[in-house]
């Protein structure tokens, strides 16, 4: 078994890592013995960057765990607070955001199942809503964005590992947007049970 771990800052958060090591760290403490994890993910790396992550592969991966679109959300919404006229208007921004975001990840969903490997999408993590105005409105849309990719993996037969549920704590992320020590023990965790799955199925919920 070679795990290998594709997309962005979650899986890479470079000079952010801190103690714990990152996902990566946390996965190779807890995969069986005589198995391999990897990564390919890039601190800051954008949707359109994922197909060149595609062409480094190793010969012997086996399983692929993607984590990327948190750049894209963040350019996506960056006028979430702007002012409209209407309601309607709103929303029809954040129709149109979700829907080029989407465009976007359904373009990667198909070379990743292309790969003939499980795989397993991981969604994006939602920021805290308490005080901040910009992260209440942010924290909608990016759930708008993570329904598009909760449609594209069932659509795909492909794995999901909801982070909003695997590491739904305000300590399971740090203020950069990396996980914490803790948020990396989750994340680690579940990418296990999807590789572990002794009877796969087309999709899982994890």
């Amino acid at each position: 078994m070679h795990v290998v771990l594709l997309g962005d800052t979650v899986f890479d958060p470079g000079a952010d890592v801190g103690s714990s090591g990152g996902v990566l760290a946390a996965l190779r403490r807890v995969l069986p013995a005589g198995a391999a994890a990897s990564s390919l993910a890039r601190d800051g790396a954008a949707i359109d960057d994922l197909p060149a992550q595609l062409t480094r592969l190793p010969a012997d991966v086996t399983h692929l765990v993607v984590s990327i679109g948190g750049a894209d959300a963040i350019a996506a919404l960056a006028g979430v607070t702007d002012p409209v006229a209407t309601v309607g208007d709103s929303l029809d921004r954040l129709a149109a955001a979700r829907d080029r975001f989407a465009g976007r990840y359904a373009a990667v969903a198909d070379a990743l199942k292309a790969t003939h490997r499980p795989v397993a999408l991981c969604t994006m993590w939602r920021p805290s809503a308490r005080e901040d105005r910009f992260a209440r409105a942010a924290g909608v849309g990016i759930d708008l964005l993570d329904n598009a990719i909760v449609r594209i993996a069932l659509a795909r037969g492909l794995a999901l590992i909801d982070l909003r549920l695997v590491c739904p704590g305000e300590d399971d992320f740090d203020l950069a947007g990396t996980p914490s020590a803790r948020g990396c023990a989750k994340t680690a965790s579940a990418v296990v049970r999807f590789v572990d799955r002794t009877t796969p199925a087309p999709t899982v919920i994890i």
